[in-house]
C-alpha cells in the first residue's frame, strides 16, 4: 500500500514537518503550487496566489 501512495505519504509528512519559519511552505493540499505575497499595504499584509 505505501508504494501506492508514497508520493501522498511523503507530501503530506512535508506538510505536517513544517515550522513557521521555514521556506517553501505548502500552503494547500489541493493547489501545491500556491505561494504568498507580503504586500505594502496596512489593511492586507499578505495575499495568496495560485
Amino acid at each position: 500500500m505505501f508504494k501506492t501512495y508514497q508520493k501522498d505519504f511523503l507530501f503530506y509528512q512535508r506538510v505536517l514537518a513544517q515550522q513557521p519559519k521555514d521556506k517553501n511552505k505548502i500552503y494547500s493540499l489541493y493547489e501545491p503550487n500556491v505561494y504568498v505575497i507580503a504586500k505594502g499595504k496596512d489593511h492586507k499584509q499578505y495575499e495568496t496566489f495560485a
